[in-house]
């Protein structure tokens, strides 16, 4: 039995990938600390600065997602492999959750007026 080694990626797409990996644990860290938040009553202005971050963090979040599925087209232009469909999926699940939690957050701060604060 022959042991096979494991595609060869390049550095700058792992990178990539895990970048974006990153980011969405933060993004669903902070989207989880606003609703534990909410139930255990945190201050406004506590609540209002992890609403920010989390719009922040999504943007990030859909931009990097853009930087993925770039990188990956690149790559498979250049190197004619065929695209990484589990990465490929792994950045478009990511980045649209982001894209709705940004949506989401700046829609709530919008409705509480944070950005007087």
């Amino acid at each position: 039995m022959k042991i096979s080694r494991p595609a060869k990626k390049p550095l700058i797409l792992l990178l990539v990938k895990r970048g974006v990996l990153f980011l969405g644990a933060l993004c669903f860290l902070t989207g989880f600390l606003y609703a534990l938040g909410t139930r255990q009553g945190f201050m406004d202005r506590t609540q209002i600065l992890l609403l920010r971050l989390l719009a922040v963090l999504g943007v990030l979040l859909a931009t990097g997602m853009v930087a993925g599925v770039i990188t990956q087209a690149v790559f498979m232009v250049l190197y004619k492999k065929p695209v990484f469909l589990g990465d490929l999926a792994w950045f478009l699940f990511l980045g649209l959750t982001g894209l709705i939690a940004a949506l989401g957050a700046a829609f709530i701060l919008i409705l509480a007026g944070g950005n007087s604060v």
